[in-house]
């Protein structure tokens, strides 16, 4: 058959262009090695970049009840340098085969994005593509996997030496993996670094920098939505993705329909002048998806995020009664009904979210599901059957192996926020405090954008409320010793760009370890900067001026997401008006950024100049409308 020769042949190819150089570069010098072990060896490696490209080449989504192949799906996405990012004119690479020109030998690339950019299936789309253009061996590493006990070698060591591997067959000991690394040039994909676990994400991260840094001439590509602890690989190349332009999101939602005529209708409602907010969300390939599996079940375009994966879940627990004549909620194993279900998934979302956890074998979502259960009253309800209608009666886990997990981090965190505007809104303000007093607190962004339109009321007091006060006294006490001829609107607008932030300019950016860029602050800022930063949104800007460090405290997340929802409280680019002054310098040492009025960049010369620079990499509040904000709800309480 077809199906049998396209393996024969690639089961040939992965043997001839890959498997067997590595193979005989790894045993190569050892005479005490037999070929028969360097053939065994061989066929270990076959097998792995075989099941690899069968793993990968297929995706499950949201979208269909089975899975489809990636080729079908995928759009091809573009990547930017990080720092070009906000550059309206910048050009990047658009990743329609594999880029040979980012993957020279030893290359080092991060792709940061937000929850939905494609992120994962970018890997898998490289790995793939890396297979046929003949690159080298990819090794793909789920992160979320690893922990203080289980690092990269340990999973490659695992991989090699299969269960299935007959008794007396060979094993593969660490020392022989090790040697492998050593010989080679190979291809390693770091899938999903925001999704390992935060008990052990210190370990797992000093575990890949110890790796990265003793086999240097390997490429390395990780993904992750941005996290501060990305800053221990400083010499990674920075790349983000692109939104999707309106052709591309078009396209991905014909190939989504397949010729069915319903990507039409909704491409041209779509064209309605009162959806223009909903044209934002097709910019992200994720909400893409959800919009056209929410249009398909009820043709109508909700304008929230929430409402989208509200009606998602309503489309997938009806799939069948929608689909097949006399099926109703009775033929669900569980007997549980909409609205039931969804309470049970609001707490197992929770739970899975604070846990940090997008899956667990079956002992441990049974224990998520039990939770629920408990805190529901459903106390005749069966585990095991709530877990066979989660993947089958309404596929919201998918099961890979012995594992179960969401189709989607961004699932967990929408029924996680629900419930913390649900059944845990007598808790609500403890829960939001512990969020954003946690060192993960980033992790959770996504989630918060939510609870932002589910329950603005919670969010502004909660969130936006403490940031306010803080911005007030911030006001009050910053750039009070200012020359006299730099206007109030200048030093207005100065104070809120620099709000919740220590700034520190570089002449060049040049460290080693995360370890040594921390030291070196904490000398520059004479103890002012605090050690822990790990827990801060650290962001790294390069502009006219140099490298620019601004390492965001807590607040700085809540203004983020504000901005994304063109709050009012945020200052809109319009009103911030042009620079007068001259074009600040760089600087020949680093400088800690300050209120001191002996600073350079405080001067009447650089002082609104150097206030541009500063905006042009930030979400900044407006002042007026906080200040407002915080003295009326003091009057209300």
């Amino acid at each position: 058959s077809f199906k049998f020769s396209s393996r024969v042949f690639w089961r040939e190819l992965c043997i001839t262009k890959w498997a067997k150089p590595v193979a005989a570069a790894t045993f190569s010098g050892l005479k005490s090695i037999s070929a028969s072990i360097v053939s065994v060896f061989t066929d270990r490696l076959t097998d792995y970049v075989l099941q690899q490209h069968q793993r990968h080449e297929c995706l499950s989504t949201i979208v269909f009840q089975h899975q489809k192949s990636l080729h079908e799906l995928y759009i091809p996405l573009t990547v930017i340098p990080a720092r070009e990012a906000s550059h309206s004119k910048a050009s990047g690479t658009i990743l329609n085969r594999f880029p040979n020109e980012l993957f020279p030998n030893g290359s080092k690339v991060l792709i940061t994005d937000t929850a939905g950019m494609g992120k994962s299936t970018l890997s898998k789309f490289l790995f793939l593509e890396c297979l046929k253009s003949h690159h080298a061996i990819p090794f793909f590493v789920e992160l979320r996997h690893l922990t203080e006990k289980l690092g990269v070698l340990e999973v490659i060591t695992k991989q090699l030496n299969p269960p299935t591997t007959e008794e007396d067959g060979p094993r593969f000991p660490k020392k022989q993996i090790q040697r492998m690394l050593k010989k080679n040039s190979l291809l390693f994909f770091f899938d999903g670094y925001d999704e390992i676990l935060p008990a052990h994400r210190e370990t797992v991260t000093k575990s890949l920098k110890e790796l990265i840094e003793l086999y240097p001439q390997h490429s390395y590509v990780i993904t992750s939505r941005p996290e501060s602890g990305l800053l221990a690989f400083p010499t990674f190349k920075q790349f983000s993705i692109t939104p999707l332009t309106p052709d591309e999101s078009y396209q991905l939602i014909r190939k989504y329909d397949d010729g069915g005529g319903r990507a039409e209708q909704l491409i041209e409602t779509l064209q309605k002048a009162e959806l223009r907010p909903v044209r934002e969300f097709l910019r992200n390939p994720l909400l893409c998806s959800l919009l056209y599996r929410s249009f398909k079940y009820k043709q109508s375009v909700p304008l929230k995020k929430h409402v989208f994966c509200r009606q998602v879940y309503d489309a997938l627990y009806d799939w069948h009664d929608a689909s097949k004549d006399g099926y109703n909620t009775r033929e669900k194993r569980s007997g549980l009904d909409i609205d039931a279900f969804h309470r049970m998934l609001r707490v197992v979302g929770f739970y899975s979210v604070m846990k940090g956890k997008v899956e667990g074998d079956r002992d441990t979502v049974l224990g998520w599901i039990r939770t629920a259960k408990n805190v529901c009253h459903f106390t005749g309800l069966s585990e095991s059957n709530f877990l066979e209608d989660l993947v089958r009666s309404v596929p919201l886990f998918v099961k890979d192996g012995d594992l179960y997990r969401w189709p989607h981090k961004s699932l967990s965190e929408y029924f996680a926020a629900q419930y913390i505007c649900t059944e845990g809104k007598s808790d609500q303000k403890r829960t939001l405090e512990a969020i954003m007093a946690s060192k993960d607190f980033m992790s959770f962004t996504n989630m918060l954008d939510q609870i932002y339109d589910v329950d603005n009321n919670a969010f502004r007091e909660y969130l936006i409320l403490p940031a306010a006060k803080a911005f007030a006294e911030h006001y009050g006490r910053s750039y009070r010793h200012i020359d006299p001829g730099i206007s109030e609107s200048e030093l207005k607008l100065r104070r809120s760009v620099t709000f919740d932030k220590t700034i520190v300019l570089f002449e060049k950016f040049e460290f080693k370890s995360f370890a040594d860029f921390r030291s070196h602050l904490i000398s520059i800022g004479g103890g002012t900067i605090l050690e822990d930063i790990e827990s801060e949104m650290v962001h790294l800007y390069m502009g006219q001026q140099g490298p620019i460090v601004a390492i965001q405290g807590r607040h700085t997340l809540v203004l983020q997401i504000l901005a994304t929802k063109r709050d009012p409280l945020i200052l809109k680019p319009q009103l911030v008006g042009p620079a007068k002054g001259t074009r600040p310098p760089r600087v020949k040492a680093p400088v800690l950024f300050t209120d001191d009025a002996k600073l350079i960049f405080n001067t009447p010369d650089y002082f609104a100049s150097m206030t541009r620079v500063l905006i042009g990499h930030a979400s900044t509040l407006n002042a007026e409308n906080i200040l407002k904000f915080s003295a009326d709800f003091k009057g209300l309480t």
